[in-house]
């Protein structure tokens, strides 16, 4: 047994850690029987000096978390000696509950390569059984969320999110986000029947797994990575992907769109990473060969409508159709880009030329 494991997150002197987390965890592992056990653990975490919101029973279910705590509830089955357990995740059971659980403090675990930072208030009433595909029940929202993603430069501001959750559908009832300028909507879901059957015994080699079904409405994003923004889009697109045990299946349909390309920046110098297709001999470092396992993946792409590219000397109007794969030798496109528009129109040094013809 585990008992009264405490963790403190965050100091009362920054602010931006402030109010510092104080998280408890209780576990037990039970023996059930000849080699096989259950590991029950409860998680509490609050920001209060409340020791009633620091406490949490594991053979409970979590019980409603106070203002601005958190509290989850873990049953594991484990299978074997004590010394080498095999954890049955098919047969797991989860239960999470927050109330305004704010995320800042968390900033400092999950910053990295890929997020800088995160906060916002997590709201929670998740309750999931793996060995019963249709137990998925709750809901999960965050509210005004802020995240910094490193490749981008700049941070994702009022993100909201609320996710319904239904049997084995996840349906996104709001999610939105603002970046630089720009927004983007969201609306859709997700269906993981195939997926929590999985966990709960095998399934065929094309089984499907999940399918993602999204549909989103950019109103003058920025276009970009590491703080250098291109343009900015408006437009609406559609995706659906199908996820099986042996392949992934999937279309993107941009209905509409039309970019403002950002004018030409000064023409300076500037450092760049040495290119990945160029070989050094005696400096280059010859990369691993892919792992023999791979994934195929198939993504087919479509402009339903012409797709305007305007700055102040050009306009040009393009529709695409074509599919991104990934197979045993690696990733390949194929596929056609073509002009959409008689007025297609390009300026060079003072004097406007129209363009006939574009062929890729």
């Amino acid at each position: 047994q585990i008992d009264q494991l405490r963790a403190r997150v965050g100091t009362e002197t920054s602010s931006t850690l402030t109010p510092p987390i104080q998280a408890v965890i209780h576990g037990k592992v039970i023996d059930t029987g000849v080699d096989a056990w259950v590991l029950r653990t409860c998680v509490a975490a609050t920001p209060t000096a409340d020791a009633r919101e620091r406490d949490c029973d594991p053979m409970a279910p979590a019980t409603a978390a106070g203002q601005g705590s958190l509290r989850a509830v873990l049953a594991l089955p484990l299978a074997g000696a004590i010394e080498r357990l095999d954890p049955r995740v098919g047969r797991a059971q989860v239960s999470l509950k927050a109330n305004r659980f704010r995320l800042a403090p968390f900033s400092p675990v999950v910053s990295g390569d890929t997020i800088g930072s995160i906060d916002g208030l997590l709201d929670a009433d998740l309750d999931w059984s793996a060995a019963d595909p249709g137990s998925l029940h709750g809901r999960i929202a965050l509210i005004d969320g802020a995240t910094t993603v490193v490749s981008l430069g700049e941070p994702l501001r009022r993100l909201n999110l609320v996710v319904l959750a239904q049997g084995s559908a996840l349906r996104f009832e709001r999610f939105d986000v603002a970046l630089g300028r720009g927004t983007l909507r969201v609306d859709g879901g997700v269906d993981l029947a195939g997926f929590q059957q999985s966990l709960a015994g095998e399934v065929a080699p094309d089984a499907t797994l999940a399918v993602v079904d999204l549909h989103g409405v950019a109103d003058g994003m920025p276009i970009g990575t590491e703080g250098n923004t291109y343009g900015w889009i408006d437009g609406s697109i559609r995706f659906r992907m199908t996820f099986k045990k042996n392949e992934a299946n999937g279309n993107v349909t941009v209905e509409r769109a039309a970019v403002l390309v950002k004018e030409q920046s000064p023409r300076e110098l500037q450092a760049l990473a040495e290119d990945p297709d160029v070989f050094i001999y005696g400096r280059t470092e010859v990369a691993e060969a892919p792992a023999a396992s791979w994934y195929p993946l198939s993504l087919g792409f479509e402009i339903q409508t012409p797709v305007w590219l305007r700055r102040s000397d050009f306009a040009i109007a393009l529709r695409a159709r074509g599919s991104l794969r990934r197979d045993r030798s690696g990733w390949g496109i194929a596929g056609t880009i073509e002009h959409a528009s008689s007025q297609n129109w390009v300026s060079v040094f003072g004097k406007r030329f129209a363009i006939d013809r574009i062929g890729v």
